[in-house]
C-alpha cells in the first residue's frame, strides 16, 4: 500500500502581496480622477439644467405679465414702504415651488407685508430659511443658509435670521462708467476692480450705504441691465437681441463665509437685504462699512468672472459673478439658453452682453 501523499498549499509572500497592493494602488490612482472628473461633469450639468429652469420660468412669468420680468427686488419708493422680495422669490410658483410661495402669504414675512416683519418678529419656519434645489449649484459646498440680521435700516432679533441661499443672481448690468473702459474703481467712486467688490452693495464705497432705497444706494437703473430696484424689464425692451444678453449668473458660496455671519458675495433667491449687520467682511464695524445689501439678489459685470481668485483663496467676496467651476461660469442668456463663459474674457464683450439695450457690436 502506497502512502498517502499530502499536497501542500504555497501561500503568497511578503514580497507578492506587496506587489499586489501596490498594483492596486495604482489602479485606483489613475481611476480616481476619471471618477471625479465624471462626478463633476454631472454636477456641471445640473447645475446647466438649474439655470434652464430658471429660464423656462422667467419666461413663463413674462408670458403671464405682458412680457414683462420680475424686479430685481421690491425696493423703497419715493411714497414709502419696503417689500424687499427678489426676483427669485416671485417665480417660486413657475419652478414647481408654489406651496412655499402660498405659505408666504400667511407667514412672517408675509408677500405683502415684506422683509420689516422681520423687526417686531421672528420668522415663520419652514419658509424664507428653505433651502430649494433650482437655486443651488451642485458643486458648491457652501451652508443652505445666509444669516442676516438687518433688513431695511432696522435691527431684526438678536440671533440671525437664516435666509435660504442661492447660487444664482440677476445681472444688473455694469456702471455706464466702466463700459468699454479696461479699469474702474476708486477714480470712479463706485468700487474696486482689484478687489472684486463693485458699486451693488459692498463696503468698498461708502455712498452705498444705509437703506435699500434708490435714492440711497447706488442707482442701478443706468447700469442697463435685466434686473434692478423695481426693475419690470420688458423682454421687448431687449434691443441687442436676446441671444446676445446674458440675465442670471452664478455665484460662489464667498470663502469667509460662515453659517453665523455672511460675507459680500453671499446671495439669496429670497429678498434683498440691508447693506448693515451681521457679517464677516474682514472689518471691524460690518454695520457701519456694510454688507451684503443689492449684491443678495444682484450680480454686476464691473468686475472679470471669479475676480481676484487666487490659489490661497479660490472663492473671494465679490459683488460679480464667479463659480467654482473650473475656468469660468455658466449664465442664463435671455433667450433661454445656457452659455459657459471663460474668466479669461474679454471684459468689455462681458459689460456689454451684460445690458439690454446698449447697441455695442460684440467683436468676438
Amino acid at each position: 500500500m502506497s502512502p498517502i501523499r499530502r499536497k501542500s498549499c504555497r501561500g503568497f509572500t511578503l514580497v507578492e502581496l506587496l506587489v499586489v497592493i501596490a498594483i492596486v494602488s495604482l489602479l485606483i490612482a489613475l481611476l480616481l480622477p476619471a471618477v471625479q472628473q465624471a462626478r463633476e461633469a454631472a454636477r456641471r450639468s445640473q447645475c446647466s439644467n438649474n439655470l434652464k429652469q430658471l429660464g423656462i420660468a422667467l419666461h413663463n412669468y413674462a408670458s403671464t405679465f405682458d412680457s414683462l420680468l420680475p424686479p430685481g427686488y421690491n425696493a423703497y419708493t419715493a411714497a414709502g414702504g419696503f417689500n424687499g422680495w427678489g426676483w427669485g422669490t416671485v417665480i417660486l410658483p413657475q419652478i414647481d415651488q408654489k406651496n412655499l410661495y402660498s405659505s408666504l402669504a400667511k407667514s412672517n414675512p408675509s408677500i405683502d407685508g415684506g422683509l420689516m416683519g422681520l423687526t417686531t418678529a421672528a420668522p415663520t419656519p419652514m419658509t424664507i430659511e428653505m433651502s430649494v434645489s433650482t437655486f443651488r449649484c451642485p458643486s458648491d459646498s457652501g451652508a443652505n443658509v445666509i444669516a442676516v440680521t438687518t433688513v431695511g435700516g432696522s435691527p431684526v432679533l438678536s440671533s440671525p435670521v437664516n435666509l435660504g441661499r442661492s447660487n444664482y443672481i440677476g445681472v444688473c448690468g455694469t456702471d455706464p462708467a466702466w463700459v468699454n473702459a479696461a479699469t474702474g474703481g476708486a477714480s470712479d467712486s463706485i468700487g474696486d476692480v482689484s478687489t472684486g467688490l463693485g458699486a451693488i452693495g459692498s463696503y468698498v464705497n461708502p455712498s452705498v450705504l444705509g437703506n435699500l432705497s434708490p435714492l440711497t444706494v447706488t442707482a442701478i437703473t443706468s447700469f442697463g441691465g435685466t434686473f434692478g430696484a423695481n426693475s419690470w424689464c420688458s423682454l421687448t425692451r431687449m434691443r441687442d437681441g436676446t441671444s446676445n444678453i446674458i440675465m442670471v449668473g452664478e455665484r460662489y458660496t464667498p470663502q469667509n463665509s460662515t453659517p453665523t455671519a455672511a460675507a459680500i458675495g453671499d446671495a439669496t433667491w429670497v429678498a434683498a437685504t440691508d447693506n448693515g449687520g451681521n457679517g464677516n467682511n474682514n472689518n471691524p464695524t460690518p454695520s457701519t462699512n456694510g454688507i451684503l445689501g443689492q449684491a443678495t439678489v444682484l450680480g454686476e459685470a464691473s468686475i472679470p468672472i471669479n475676480s481676484t481668485v487666487t490659489s490661497g483663496n479660490s472663492r473671494p467676496m465679490t459683488t460679480g459673478f464667479g463659480s467654482v467651476h473650473t475656468g469660468g461660469c455658466y449664465f442664463l442668456v435671455a433667450d433661454g439658453g445656457v452659455r459657459f463663459l471663460s474668466q479669461n474674457m474679454s471684459l468689455d464683450i462681458l459689460r456689454q452682453l451684460s445690458r439690454i439695450a446698449d447697441g455695442a457690436t460684440i467683436s468676438q
